[in-house]
């Protein structure tokens, strides 16, 4: 059982720690369509400026691929969240069986802690009882003795 409950706790120190990494590239994802938002701001704000035809056609362009750019990872943002609470519910699953597995664990010490103070109360009473009866043995050899 101690055996099961370490390796259950170094699986959920593992599940951990991909939550984390999880949690950073979902954070990464949403780093990078903030920066293409900021992209799209100025280029809508270079359009603001100019009537140069050949200038807007660049513009369009690039918010044409600025938008390929976000939908990817809008998708890309969907999926690791999607992935990210899958396996927040697998690490909640897996904390509960450790927790079960260390309660346990706790049950079966304090049965042993129980049944060795048993074992201690009977053997004392044991040894009690046997010098008791060791006395009586002397005491009714003495009678006997002094018996004619």
């Amino acid at each position: 059982m101690r055996q099961r409950h370490k390796s259950l706790n170094r699986l959920l120190q593992v599940k951990k720690q991909l939550h984390q990494k999880e949690e950073a590239e979902l954070a990464e994802i949403q780093r990078k369509k903030s920066e293409i938002e900021a992209e799209r701001r100025e280029v809508f704000e270079i359009l603001g400026a100019r009537d140069d035809p050949f200038i807007l056609g660049l513009a369009c362009r690039h918010l044409i691929q600025t938008q390929r750019r976000e939908h990817e990872l809008n998708e890309r943002e969907k999926e690791q969240k999607s992935q990210l609470m899958k396996r927040t519910a697998q690490k909640k699953a897996l904390e509960k069986i450790v927790d079960e597995a260390a309660r346990r664990i706790a049950r079966e010490d304090e049965k042993l802690e129980l049944l060795e103070i048993g074992e201690r109360l009977a053997a004392k009473a044991f040894s009690s009882v046997d010098a008791g009866s060791r006395e009586e043995n002397a005491q009714k050899q003495k009678l006997r003795s002094s018996l004619p």
